[in-house]
């Protein structure tokens, strides 16, 4: 931190995952509200598997509604 004040709002950088979830969620370009309980979603949810992310689906459902609700989303459809 470097002491300024508005340091504490910036948002923390992605990890690895989170990244590869951003990329994943606008290759399908469906909302965050489209994508429960789809089959787009599994196709996510699989490729993060396969890349070592251990959280479950929930998990990674509810890291997308809160980046949605930090604005680090970008809005689709």
């Amino acid at each position: 931190m470097t002491g300024f004040p508005s340091d504490i709002f910036r948002p923390d950088p992605l990890s690895e995952l989170d990244q590869v979830l951003l990329d994943l969620y606008l290759k399908f370009g469906k909302s965050v509200d489209d994508l429960a309980y789809s089959d787009e979603f599994e196709v996510i949810y699989a490729e993060l598997q396969a890349r070592g992310d251990k959280r479950t689906k929930g998990q990674v459902y509810r890291r997308l509604l809160s980046l949605r609700k930090s604005g680090r989303l970008p809005r689709v459809a």
